[in-house]
């Protein structure tokens, strides 16, 4: 006769909505507000051309940029046009393990440095900043990470991005 060694799941499965889902949300919000003329895309993450040649010219740092050998899920968040099909604006990307918090993004640099102060005075993160790159490390949950979005959305920058992206399309 079989045994179930399992616990019983259904005490200690919660549904979680995942960070991917969290942001596919917002893009109905922001088709609502834009016409339909602009929209949120959650992309898997592809090499950019630092990555591949890091990746081509040394067999050491492929654990740093591959996702199919450190069990890390990569992602890219754009926004994009109906109308301009060849256009996308990179809001951030973002990685997550299995457990999917925490997570860390790495953001578009003017929007970083625009809400840096507000994310310092509410958040209890790690933010780092190089050249290109404004880096959050350790989201720790969903509701914190609804808070970044929340402070990422309101920015002035994402605004402007926005109306250009709705001017540039009618």
């Amino acid at each position: 006769m079989q045994e179930n060694l399992l616990p019983n799941l259904h005490d200690i499965i919660k549904k979680t909505n995942t960070p991917k889902e969290i942001l596919e949300d917002q893009s109905a919000f922001l088709a609502d507000a834009t016409e339909n003329t602009a929209y949120f895309s959650v992309e898997k993450h592809t090499k950019d051309l630092l990555e591949a040649t890091a990746q081509h010219f040394s067999s050491s740092l492929k654990t740093l940029t591959s996702s199919d050998t450190d069990n890390t899920f990569k992602f890219d968040f754009f926004v994009k046009s109906k109308y301009m099909t060849d256009y996308k604006f990179k809001i951030f990307s973002f990685e997550h393990k299995i457990s999917m918090y925490p997570l860390n993004i790495s953001l578009d640099t003017d929007i970083g440095e625009e809400i840096e102060p507000e994310l310092k005075d509410n958040l209890y993160n790690t933010i780092e900043k190089s050249d290109s790159k404004f880096l959050i490390y350790g989201v720790k949950d969903e509701a914190c990470f609804k808070e970044i979005l929340r402070i990422i959305f309101r920015s002035q920058y994402f605004v402007q991005i926005v109306q250009s992206i709705f001017n540039l399309s009618r």
